[in-house]
């Protein structure tokens, strides 16, 4: 397992490569929710397209999505982009989709990276011209 994370501006993009477990998860989030920028937040993109291999359940999919309702309390306008090429693990992260969709966090899975981008920018850009909108 091998995790790469590059923030940009208040925003993170983690890249997993090897295998994705639970364990990689909770890194992950531990990456996230001790940052200061988190409280800025406006998106994250998790990359699992280098992903060979997975040791996760659905049961441990359902904590990581456990783990990030209760970051809502902090950040309620979070958008979330994961992108996933495998059509098993595409199955199993609809389980997180699901999870999310009573929070106000946005959740969406994505084939490949350049999708990702565009709906967390094009989202970003909707947010900002609200906020603009009401100065």
């Amino acid at each position: 397992m091998k995790l790469n994370y590059n923030w940009i501006e208040n925003n993170i993009l983690i890249e997993i490569q090897g295998t994705l477990n639970l364990e990689v998860l909770l890194e992950a989030n531990a990456i996230i929710f001790s940052n200061s920028k988190f409280d800025y937040m406006n998106y994250q993109i998790f990359d699992f397209t280098k992903i060979e291999n997975t040791d996760i359940s659905l049961r441990e999919i359902r904590a990581f999505a456990l783990l990030h309702k209760s970051a809502v309390r902090w950040n309620n306008q979070v958008h979330v982009a994961i992108v996933i090429a495998n059509p098993q693990l595409i199955k199993e992260f609809e389980v997180y989709i699901q999870e999310m969709k009573w929070t106000n966090w946005k959740c969406k899975l994505f084939e490949n990276i350049s999708d990702a981008n565009f709906w967390c920018l094009k989202q970003t850009q909707t947010k900002a011209d609200i906020q603009n909108s009401k100065a």
